[in-house]
């Protein structure tokens, strides 16, 4: 009795082992796929319920999210015999229409790219409302495409135009703007390039024009200039240095300016005084000259008159007391000068006037410091009179008829004053 045997022990068994472990194996991505293919159902089926009720936010999220779980587009099983189409990009742009146009066109064109169409070729209605969205939405990404264009255009010749005007501010919110419209286009960070540029090329041509202005002494147009460094940017570095010339500049001017009028007074008040001194010598001289010529054929003894008897002589009192007179006022006409000098012709012309001496109004030097003064006193008013001017003539005409030959040193007295006199001994 024979046994048969195996040809080949133990290739049944492994046989056997290396089927279980590959059912086991090839089981795993099975229930991976079956779970995913019930999960990704229930975002879609979420998501279609949404999308109907009009939540497109909330329907974009369960596409979204259906469409990380499985891609491809497919046919599946609702239930029994019914079957549901699955076009996730074809949803997601539908989803995204009423939120974002440009990107409902992306993904509607991903949808045409991933033949998504093909899942319902079949079925006319629904691949006839396909295409009819996709024409849709694309139509209108074009419609949008362009009225942002437009609407880009638009603010961007809006910010160059800004920038023209030296409005950096405003031109520089311009170009913030068109980087939000559209980030991709270099319009707007290229235009806030040029406006940070323009800005200091702008300030720092004014910091020169207004150093110029400084040294040229033009210390208004320089503050005007400084003003408008300012108001274009508050912050500019130079502002502080610009400032600091300006105040100095003025301080040496006004400076060299008080010392100047100083010595021009100094030089006035020395002049005055020489001339009063020369009409006073020029009037003794005539008295002394009048007075010899009086003399003439007086007695050998009345010159031989005693000290004591020319002390009680009524003509030597007289003269005395003239001569008191004469140097009293001197003294009040030379104390007129002072507010003169000091820039108030008005306030001198009230002392002068307030004078009252005899012998006053004889005097020539009376007369020609009351014709100064009027003439100061309209030269320095804010709304001249010219009555001023028809009284300082008057005075000026008693000057001449009471020393013929009186005539004003020019190195003493303004130009002015020179031409008056001129004018009116002309």
């Amino acid at each position: 009795m024979s046994h048969s045997r195996n040809p080949m022990p133990g290739i049944l068994p492994l046989t056997v082992r290396l089927l279980a472990l590959w059912l086991v194996l090839g089981c795993v991505p099975t229930w991976t796929f079956a779970y995913q293919s019930r999960e990704f159902k229930t975002f879609f089926r979420e998501g279609e319920e949404l999308l109907e009720a009009g939540k497109h936010k909330e329907a974009l999220e369960k596409f979204r999210e259906a469409f990380r779980l499985e891609n491809k587009a497919q046919r599946y099983r609702l239930e029994g015999a019914i079957f549901a189409n699955y076009l996730p990009r074809y949803k997601i742009a539908l989803a995204y229409e009423p939120i974002d146009i440009i990107e409902a066109e992306s993904w509607i064109k991903k949808s045409e790219e991933a033949l998504e169409e093909e899942v319902i070729r079949r079925q006319r209605r629904e691949a006839a409302k396909y295409h009819a969205d996709k024409d849709r939405i694309l139509k209108a990404a074009e419609d949008q495409r362009e009225k942002l264009n437009t609407r880009y255009t638009l603010q961007l010749q809006k910010a160059e135009s800004l920038l023209s005007q030296r409005k950096f501010d405003q031109a520089r919110q311009a170009y913030e703007a068109l980087v939000q419209l559209d980030p991709n286009r270099p319009d707007g960070q290229v235009g806030l390039g040029k406006v940070d540029n323009a800005r200091q090329t702008y300030l720092r041509s004014l910091a020169l024009d207004a150093k110029t202005a400084i040294v040229d002494r033009k210390f208004d147009q320089a503050a005007g200039i400084i003003s408008q460094i300012e108001a274009a940017d508050a912050s500019f570095a130079e502002i502080p240095d610009l400032k600091q010339r300006l105040s100095a500049g003025r301080k040496a001017i006004e400076t060299a300016a008080a010392a100047a009028q100083a010595e021009l007074e100094r030089k006035r008040r020395e002049a005055a005084e020489a001339e009063l001194a020369r009409i006073e010598r020029e009037r003794k001289q005539r008295e002394a000259a009048n007075q010899t010529a009086g003399n003439t054929g007086q007695t050998t003894a009345s010159n031989q008159t005693n000290a004591a008897d020319r002390d009680r002589d009524p003509n030597r009192v007289r003269e005395q007391e003239v001569a008191k007179q004469r140097a009293d006022l001197r003294k009040a006409l030379l104390n007129t000068l002072k507010p003169y000098r000091r820039g108030d012709p008005e306030k001198a012309l009230r002392e002068l006037q307030a004078i009252r001496l005899e012998g006053t109004t004889e005097s020539g030097s009376y007369h020609w410091l009351k014709s100064l003064y009027l003439l100061g006193k309209h030269r320095h008013s804010a709304d001249p009179d010219e009555a001023l001017l028809d009284l300082a003539r008057t005075e000026m005409g008693e000057v001449r008829r009471l020393l013929p030959n009186f005539a004003p040193d020019p190195a003493i007295y303004p130009r002015y004053v020179m031409d008056f006199f001129e004018s009116v001994q002309n």
